[in-house]
């Protein structure tokens, strides 16, 4: 009964996976089979057929349930991270998901990849980037940008960046309140996400992102100010 029962869940992953590949992805019926699939136990690195399909919904399937699976998701880092720049907007945003659970202290290039995402063509990708810089750990960011740093010891954004990290972690909302009107508009996205992480103690920084003409920015701190005010309702 038990080898009965084995082959009859790998012929329905299978299943789930072949329409998949053929096409059907992004209905959310099939997608949320297959996850369930994995939550009972089918093999992770079965999702590597979907992760790098050829069709952009079948990989967009394949990184959305890769994100479902939160640490789950772990033995197939490698793979995720070089999906990060993938031409299909939902494959690179649901990759901060994974980014976001799986990364460790070793894993300061896929940080730094999150970091470059504020500057994504896409407004989506863009608003997920700076909700993404807003909640990686402050070890994790702070590892990324030395590394960055000296990697291109002349980068002087990176240095900019570390800077408004350090502010939130010594509660100067002030720097953070002057970069929001840097002229460089990637400063000012990565100084609006210090700013929301510092809603808990300091509002002032996010209530002035909320009055930027720039729509990701203004976008996002609306958001975050909306999420903060729900939080404190609870």
């Amino acid at each position: 009964m038990k080898r009965i029962n084995h082959d009859h869940h790998r012929d329905s992953t299978d299943e789930l996976l072949s329409r998949l590949l053929r096409g059907e992805a992004g209905g959310g019926e099939l997608e949320h089979a297959l996850l369930n699939e994995f939550h009972r136990g089918c093999p992770v690195s079965k999702l590597r057929l979907l992760l790098h399909a050829e069709d952009d919904k079948a990989a967009a399937a394949g990184m959305w349930i890769a994100s479902e699976l939160g640490i789950s998701a772990k033995p197939l880092f490698r793979d995720i991270v070089k999906l990060m720049c993938h031409r299909a907007i939902k494959v690179r945003f649901f990759s901060l998901d994974c980014v976001l659970v799986c990364a460790g202290s070793r894993d300061a290039s896929a940080i730094n990849l999150g970091v470059d995402l504020i500057d994504d063509p896409e407004f989506a990708v863009r608003w997920k980037a700076m909700v993404f810089l807003t909640s990686v750990n402050d070890t994790l960011l702070r590892a990324a940008l030395i590394a960055r740093m000296w990697h291109d010891k002349s980068d002087q954004r990176a240095q900019r960046f570390l800077q408004l990290l350090a502010s939130v972690g010594t509660r100067d909302s002030a720097a953070i309140l002057v970069a929001l009107t840097d002229g460089d508009l990637l400063v000012r996205r990565f100084a609006a996400a210090m700013g929301a992480r510092m809603t808990a103690r300091d509002l002032d920084p996010i209530n002035q992102a909320v009055q930027s003409t720039e729509p990701t920015i203004r976008q996002f701190a609306q958001d975050m100010l909306a999420r903060f005010r729900i939080e404190q309702r609870r």
